[in-house]
């Protein structure tokens, strides 16, 4: 299993300490174009919660990008709090023809911050790289 990837039943009453530093290219799904995340730390803590579970944390790293007016290579550092609460439940019908296995996490759209899973497996990769694309900026100048 992947860093994010967290079994229900290693989820003590007190919540699991999450603290993870990760690659983009290991979070980054297939096909997608990269964000230029050459760092990315993950910490927080996933609790359980009347039979769903509530994550708190922080995701802090550094696009690199170019500049959009010279070029030049610019860092930019980022600090986003995310707070999601997972619910037990039937996937979020998916478009197109990739059907969502039994195993998937998958983002309810109509509640935001719910993220719906089945089976005994939460993914933490999801919401983590749909926060990250949200924190990316627009334009990056020196």
């Amino acid at each position: 299993m992947g860093t994010l990837t967290v079994p229900l039943p290693s989820i003590p009453d007190s919540g699991l300490h999450i603290d993870a530093t990760i690659s983009e290219e290991e979070l980054r799904p297939e096909g997608v174009y990269p964000l230029g995340i050459i760092s990315l730390r993950i910490t927080g803590l996933l609790a359980p919660m009347d039979g769903e579970f509530l994550f708190r944390g922080l995701l802090t790293g550094v696009f690199a990008h170019p500049c959009d007016r010279c070029l030049e290579r610019v860092e930019w550092p980022f600090s986003t709090s995310a707070t999601w609460l997972f619910e037990k439940g039937p996937p979020v019908a998916p478009l197109g023809d990739n059907a969502a296995s039994s195993e998937d996490t998958v983002l309810d759209d109509d509640a935001p911050g719910v993220i719906r899973y089945q089976g005994s497996v939460l993914d933490l990769a999801g919401p983590v790289w749909e926060e990250l694309v949200l924190a990316a900026p627009f334009r990056i100048l020196c």
